[in-house]
Order: C-alpha cells, then sequence, then structure tokens
C-alpha cells in the first residue's frame, strides 16, 4: 500500500499552471503556426506533430515551428515539448539550432516573415 507523504506537489499557490496539450491545440496561434510552417516547407501538421523520428525536410520544419512556439508565441520549453511529444531538452536543443542559423540573412528573412505573420495573428485575436 503506497501513502502519499506530502500533497504539496499538488497545491499551485498562485503558481502559473501549465497549458495542457488540448488548450495549447486549440489556441488559434498555434494551429495558424502549425499552417504557416506546413505550408512553408511542404509538410502536413500530421507531419510535424508525429511523435516518430522522420525525414530531415520534417525534422527541421518540426524544429521551426518548435523555435516559433518558444520565440513568438512566448510558450515555455515544457508546453512546447508536450505540444510537439518531445523532451523540453529537445526544443532547447531546436531553438539552438535555429538561431544558430539565423545568422544566413535569407533564413533570417524567412523566419522573420514568419513571425511577422504570426504577429499579425495575435493582434487580430
Amino acid at each position: 500500500m503506497r501513502t502519499c507523504v506530502s500533497d504539496d506537489h499538488n497545491k499551485t499557490d498562485g503558481a502559473r499552471r501549465r497549458a495542457t496539450k488540448r488548450q495549447i491545440r486549440k489556441d488559434a496561434r498555434t494551429r495558424h503556426l502549425l499552417a504557416i510552417v506546413g505550408r512553408r516547407h511542404g509538410v502536413a501538421r500530421r507531419q510535424l506533430l508525429n511523435r516518430r523520428r522522420c525525414r530531415k525536410h520534417v525534422a527541421f520544419a518540426r524544429q521551426l515551428g518548435m523555435y516559433l512556439m518558444h520565440v513568438a508565441l512566448s510558450r515555455p520549453y515544457s508546453d512546447v515539448g508536450a505540444f510537439f511529444g518531445r523532451d523540453r531538452t529537445t526544443v532547447t536543443h531546436a531553438c539552438a539550432r535555429i538561431e544558430d542559423m539565423r545568422d544566413d540573412p535569407a533564413f533570417d528573412a524567412e523566419v522573420a516573415l514568419m513571425e511577422e505573420m504570426l504577429a499579425e495573428v495575435s493582434d487580430a485575436l
């Protein structure tokens, strides 16, 4: 018989509660993010959210989606990881990789354009 020594882990005490995957999926900005990344990179939403390893272009599009969700939508690594079915350390790696790639002016312009598109959606809501 297991007993719980303390129920402190169940108390929020005013702390911000993490968003669930369902709450994030209902967010119009998140749906728009998936649509933008999918269209620009020719990847279906289903592939972006697939939990399995995949082809290089799909993995890159997923990493870009993780980066945009963290940077443009201000989601914490743990929420982004839960949404994409990955660990927060995987999200950290994806963000670092995309940030390094932004040294290329053409890629930086593409990412900036996607950030602007997401900002327009956020302003409209």
